[in-house]
């Protein structure tokens, strides 16, 4: 498989896209003035500790509360009580669902972001600690040593262990990352050697300020996705952007040198996106329809609580063997939807919804084609078996918005929703305004402002609504057209007393 890093750095935001086999297959997407949370570490301050839900929210410094649940509080997590320093076995006086004394507000603790804010949730945070290198990931207050899943030959991962166990000092935990197959103990060495200089700095910072105290911030999305995805399996890496590149090759000449050839400079006017013709692609993401190759196409809609996918089979109806073609369609889902999954960055609860197969076997094929393509999906994944719906559920890790978020901004005119109220919605919403307007006031002359394409329906035919509305309520109203009002909007002014009353008298 061919796999390339592709960079392109615009005046607001900074895309990066991964190809395998020149398709792509992940979009990363970071705007200029957004600071990138995950991995950052904090000394906060508990402000509220809630047993029933298993969880503290802890200020740390941002606009909501992060979120701690208690499953996520180490054995030997670092917190503060009256400036001392203390673990957690030590706190008290919050109680967790087996009497044991947890946290308590006002307790001060160094925690770590793991989840972005998403919507109106805080961030979600951890008290274990991890601090990612390019090979290792070091683990204060913890005594590890392990090997990532994804190495999976034994007598690798004996010697990978075997070297945890010499650099590892007392209290420190150690996890040999996957890029870290085949690298040599000195290459090792110098990566823990990195990381716990960075871990003292950090140390260093505990006693310097009262929370919420920022202590270390993880490196830019660039600079992460360098890390974790440029490994001796990339083809190539182009970026379009000078200080960019030279920060990628900085950064390898400390790392691997051998991989600085790989990385290339683009320097044609044409936009590098187009030239790899990535753009057209990028275009789709916010599609609800996908069509799959061959026919047939999912419908993708997302939702606050889940994600659904539903299977169409399109002109494989056209087929004779009705099950050979509703399995063909359903496979070539399953690719397609694993690459979706990555490519917009899908999380939480997704229910797929596949065409009904009759035959057993072949639901179980779909379930092993499902899981072998989520093996290269770098997200924690869950999927049950198929149900006798067609149905398949599975979670995937959400660490950061959808990317449908990130490029797209809801409508305010429908605040999301893609409808607007009905003409005929509208005119119920007026003449309720209108009758308490006169109820409440007696008064007997208004001005109404609405959008064009209303005007144009109240004043149509010479029984018009408007002047219904006149006469029913025995009131003058004179109506006006307003360009920047939108479709489900009207602005109102009483007469008698020259001022604007739309609030007062809305439902």
């Amino acid at each position: 498989m061919k796999k390339e890093i592709i960079i392109n750095s615009n005046l607001r935001e900074n895309r990066v896209a991964l190809l395998e086999d020149k398709r792509l297959v992940e979009l990363h997407v970071e705007h200029s003035e957004d600071e990138r949370l995950v991995g950052g570490i904090y000394k906060g301050r508990i402000g509220n500790v809630v047993v029933s839900i298993q969880a503290a929210f802890v200020d740390i410094g941002i606009d909501v509360h992060g979120f701690l649940p208690f499953s996520d509080l180490g054995a030997n997590a670092l917190h503060f009580v009256d400036g001392r320093e203390i673990y957690t076995h030590d706190a008290a006086p919050a109680k967790d669902r087996r009497g044991r004394t947890i946290l308590k507000p006002g307790d001060d603790i160094v925690v770590q972001i793991t989840k972005e804010p998403i919507s109106d949730k805080g961030p979600r945070l951890t008290s274990k600690i991890s601090l990612p290198g390019r090979f290792l990931v070091l683990i204060p207050n913890e005594d590890i040593a392990g090997i990532s899943r994804r190495v999976e030959n034994l007598t690798e991962r004996r010697r990978l262990r075997s070297i945890l166990r010499k650099l590892a000092l007392p209290g420190y935990g150690l996890i040999a990352r996957t890029v870290a197959e085949g690298k040599s103990e000195p290459d090792l060495k110098a990566d823990f050697e990195r990381l716990m200089k960075q871990w003292r700095e950090i140390e260093a910072s505990f006693h310097s300020a009262p929370p919420p105290l920022q202590l270390h911030r993880d490196v830019g999305m660039v600079s992460s996705l360098i890390r974790d995805l440029f490994s001796e399996d990339t083809n190539r890496v182009v970026i379009d952007n000078k200080k960019i590149y030279r920060e990628v090759i900085r950064y390898l000449q400390e790392v691997k040198s051998r991989l600085v050839e790989r990385v290339e400079l683009y320097h044609s006017r044409e936009p590098l996106f187009d030239h790899l013709e990535i753009e057209g692609d990028v275009e789709k993401i916010t599609s609800h329809k996908v069509w799959l190759t061959g026919g047939g196409s999912l419908i993708i809609e997302s939702t606050e609580a889940m994600v659904t996918i539903d299977v169409n089979s399109g002109s494989y109806n056209r087929k004779r063997n009705i099950e050979d073609n509703i399995l063909r369609v359903n496979l070539a889902a399953v690719r397609e939807i694993c690459r979706q999954l990555r490519l917009r960055d899908l999380g939480g609860l997704i229910v797929m919804d596949f065409i009904d197969m009759a035959d057993d076997r072949n639901r179980q094929r779909v379930q092993k084609a499902m899981e072998e393509e989520l093996i290269h999906d770098r997200a924690q994944t869950d999927i049950l078996p198929i149900s006798k719906f067609g149905l398949m559920e599975m979670t995937r890790q959400r660490i950061r918005p959808a990317l449908l978020l990130t490029l797209r901004e809801n409508c305010e005119v429908c605040d999301g929703t893609g409808l607007v109220p009905s003409r005929e919605t509208m005119v119920t919403e007026l003449e309720g305004f209108v009758r308490r307007f006169r109820a409440q006031t007696r008064e007997r002359r208004l001005q109404l402002a609405v959008h064009p394409d209303l005007h144009a329906y109240l004043i149509e035919g010479k029984r018009s609504i408007i002047k219904l509305l006149m006469w029913k309520n025995f009131m003058y109203i004179d109506l006006k057209k307003d360009e920047s009002l939108t479709v489900g909007k009207f602005q109102a002014i009483s007469l008698k007393q020259k001022r604007e009353i739309t609030q007062e008298f809305s439902s």
